[in-house]
């Protein structure tokens, strides 16, 4: 029985942490749309500078920065450099926040 209970409460803790996830992706797809200026892009975790073409070194750090302005938080060099998709900076993101 407890296994029971305890598997349903760890069910709705990765439900809520996927809801989250899924709430900064669209709030980052926001910021997204407003630094490159493309008001249907449309994005997921695993969208790439790849994936953007105007998701250049510039506007890597316009968003960053309109990320830090939005969330209130800081990323560091390290981090902004080792972002290779949304995922990853929404799993830093949600580390500040």
């Amino acid at each position: 029985m407890w296994k029971y209970k305890y598997s349903w409460l760890k069910k709705c803790e990765i439900g809520k942490q996927k809801n989250k996830m899924e709430n900064l992706i669209q709030q980052i797809q926001v910021l997204m749309r407003e630094v490159f200026e493309n008001k249907h892009l449309i994005i997921t975790k695993e969208t790439s500078a790849k994936d953007i073409a105007e998701w250049n070194s510039l506007n890597h750090v316009l968003l960053i920065t309109a990320i830090e302005k939005k969330f209130n938080v800081s990323f560091s060099l390290d981090e902004m450099i080792s972002f290779t998709n949304v995922g990853d900076i929404v799993t830093c993101l949600k580390t500040k926040i």
